[in-house]
């Protein structure tokens, strides 16, 4: 049992190698060069592509190598090729331009023309197949001449034969250059399989017979065109170009038309059948760029010209040749003015239908009304060219004015009952207003619906045409009458309220505020408004709203004014009141100093008027502890001086300083406190004389006792 299992692992360890082995492909690298990377239009040169064998496996002439060449994405040539590789070593395949072939087709010559197509390109190689794919690029250049070529027709036709002309830069023609012409079929692109015709110029000429007498193309010559033109050392020329069948007029209806009237145009194709989607241009001298209109499926196309003259009409069409122009005159119908008067028609009155053309009445001209019940009454002008009627019924009428080489003109009118209202000349708030509903004639109109905007009144007027009702509040309303057959009245109802101005507190000192409230004066509620406050320099504050509150920064007189819609102006005045502050003047050392304070708090920054006695101003300004000071020996005055603030936010009382008093009282204590200075110096020096003196009599007395005894003991 062991051996059997054992045979079965290996077994299945076998095929899944040998599997392996067989999918495997072979590691290749890959490496893409030119022989030549500049080449000459109309040149070959051949593409070396160096593959090496990176693998553990040898690469034989068993293994597919699958080549591709592209040059700018498009295939130009593929094929399978066998070599023998064997491990690390590198093999070249050449291959020549001349034989790239993609489904037996030589797409770089005969077919796509690519040795011709000048400028730089992209070689671009890629193998697959029993190795690894692998892709590498390269850059190839093809240089050459210019080519101009002329084509004549320009717009070629399927019965004409068509010669193109080829020529260099320098103007010289060009022979035996190759000169293609392809029909592109269905999907209007190139391919290997398109029908094509094929000459070489003589003295510079190619001539194509008519492409609806060739052979090739006969059979549906209709459709795009590649032109494409080449020769050695030179650039590849390719153009496009449409052959179409030819579009025809048939019809225009009418033949004379006159301005205004409806024309169609018919156009077919050459085998007289109809054809959609027509573009069909009118020209004109009134016509800037022309105007064009499309046909429908039966091949007409309507207008309608307003303007006179000669105008020219062509049809065009993708994919067909454009039809021939087909001239048409326009005449000119003489116009027709209608006018009815009155302007506002009324039921049951007489109205007048004018009809004119070149300002005379219209004689004989056939008019026909059109009443709302779609009844027809068919009338004549008269010799003034004029016609009365008179609508029964309320509604649209249609009117008809026609004449033979007469423009056919018509025009609307309504006719309508008229609301003739009354209202009271003054209308006031919370009083009744009585409003009357008439007709045109005085008739009272009942059950007539009135509204008025802005409001919930609603209803309608009574047997008399009568209806009653108030407005509460001031403002604009609007008022409307509504009935069916009458034409709907709307007024404008205005009505004026007047407004108060309030204010918490109407005088208040600077750091206060006051709440200023607009109300309406009647009905004491609070009403929006335009708050205007004015004041001391140049105040001015300007608010929407219903309330304000105000903080002055500026004492003084203020005025505040309220204006709203549908009010009259409030007025109020507000008073704000300076700072009260005190001032304490002294003289110091002959300078005038001045102390601010309020509430015993000193004041900076305080400006003070000091007027002399000689009548000068003099300004000083308080300190940050709220002092001030005038120097008056700068000044040279004495007498009275007049202190005071002349800030608009701050109040105090003049102060008047007398500043001759003050110097003779200084002079007076010097005097006496030099007097008391010199008496206590008399005083210390008479003490201090006393006791030195005292002192040397003592001492003269012990000299003597001295003496005594120094004798006494000589004399022993």
């Amino acid at each position: 049992m062991g051996r059997k299992k054992y045979f079965i692992v290996f077994l299945v360890s076998f095929l899944i190698f040998s599997m392996l082995s067989v999918n495997a492909k072979k590691d290749v690298s890959l490496d893409v060069s030119l022989d030549d990377s500049e080449i000459t239009a109309g040149d070959s040169f051949h593409v070396k592509i160096n593959i090496t064998n990176d693998g553990d496996d040898n690469l034989t002439v068993n293994d597919e190598i699958e080549i591709a060449i592209f040059i700018d994405n498009v295939i130009v040539h593929s094929d399978v090729e066998h070599e023998d590789i064997p491990q690390n070593t590198s093999k070249v395949i050449s291959i020549s331009s001349n034989k790239f072939v993609v489904d037996n087709d030589n797409i770089w010559g005969e077919y796509g023309l690519w040795g011709y197509k000048c400028g730089t390109h992209t070689i671009k190689v890629s193998i697959a197949g029993d190795v690894n794919t692998k892709s590498d690029t390269t850059d190839l250049k093809i240089d050459g001449d210019e080519i101009f070529v002329g084509i004549d027709p320009e717009k070629p036709t399927p019965g004409k034969e068509i010669e193109i002309n080829v020529e260099n830069t320098l103007g010289n023609k060009l022979d035996n250059a190759n000169v293609r012409l392809t029909y592109l079929g269905e999907n209007n692109e190139w391919d290997t399989e398109d029908i094509f015709r094929e000459i070489k110029t003589d003295d510079g000429v190619a001539k194509f017979d008519a492409l609806g007498d060739d052979f090739r193309f006969r059979n549906n010559p209709y459709g795009k065109y590649q032109l494409s033109v080449w020769t050695r050392d030179y650039c590849l020329y390719t153009t496009t170009f449409w052959v179409t069948n030819k579009l025809q007029i048939d019809e225009i209806q009418p033949r004379e038309p006159f301005a205004g009237d409806e024309i169609t145009v018919r156009v077919v194709d050459t085998d007289k059948n109809p054809v959609e989607g027509v573009r069909v241009t009118i020209s004109g001298p009134s016509i800037s760029g022309g105007v064009t209109y499309k046909t429908d499926s039966e091949g007409i196309a309507r207008f309608i010209l307003t303007e006179t003259g000669n105008f020219n009409i062509i049809a065009t069409k993708e994919d067909y040749e454009d039809s021939n122009i087909e001239d048409i005159i326009i005449r000119l119908k003489k116009a027709v003015d209608v006018e009815i008067r009155p302007g506002r028609v009324m039921v049951g009155r007489d109205i007048t239908i004018s009809v004119r053309s070149e300002g005379k009445g219209l004689n004989n001209a056939t008019v026909i009304i059109r009443d709302p019940d779609d009844r027809i009454y068919e009338f004549t002008t008269s010799t003034d060219g004029e016609v009365r009627y008179k609508p029964n019924i309320s509604g649209a009428y249609n009117v008809e004015i026609r004449k033979l080489s007469y423009e056919t003109t018509t025009i609307d009118f309504i006719a309508k009952n008229f609301f003739n209202v009354s209202l009271p000349e003054n209308i006031e708030i919370d009083k009744e207003i009585n409003l009357i509903v008439a007709d045109q004639n005085g008739n009272s109109v009942d059950n007539a619906l009135i509204s008025i905007s802005g409001t919930s009144i609603s209803g309608n007027t009574d047997d008399e045409g009568r209806f009653v009702f108030m407005l509460h509040s001031a403002g604009n309303y609007t008022l409307s009458i509504e009935k069916d057959g009458f034409e709907t009245y709307t007024k404008s109802i205005i009505i004026y309220g007047r407004l108060t101005i309030r204010a918490s507190l109407e005088r208040i000192s600077l750091r206060e505020s006051s709440e200023i409230s607009v109300l309406d004066e009647k009905s004491n509620n609070r009403v929006k408004a335009t708050i205007t406050i004015s004041g001391p320099d140049n105040y001015l504050k300007v608010v929407n709203g219903d309330s304000y509150l105000f903080k002055p920064d500026i004492a003084g007189r203020y005025s505040v004014t309220a204006s709203g819609q549908f009010y009259e102006s409030a007025e109020l005045e507000l008073i704000v009141d300076p700072y009260i502050v005190d001032l304490d003047v002294k003289l110091v050392d002959e300078d005038i100093v001045v102390e601010v304070s309020r509430n015993r708090t000193p004041i900076e920054n305080v400006s003070i008027l000091i007027i002399t006695p000689d009548g000068d101003e003099r300004h000083v300004t308080t300190n940050q502890v709220g002092i001030a000071r005038l120097s008056l020996q700068e000044l040279n005055q004495t007498g009275l001086f007049k202190i005071m603030i002349t800030e608009e936010n701050y109040k105090s009382d003049v102060v008047i300083l007398d500043t001759e008093g003050s110097n003779f009282e200084s002079f007076t204590i010097i005097l006496i406190i030099l007097v008391l200075l010199t008496i206590m110096v008399l005083v210390v020096g008479v003490v201090f004389y006393l006791s030195h003196k005292g002192s040397g009599i003592g001492k003269q007395k012990k000299g003597l006792e001295r003496r005594k005894k120094v004798g006494g003991l000589g004399n022993i």
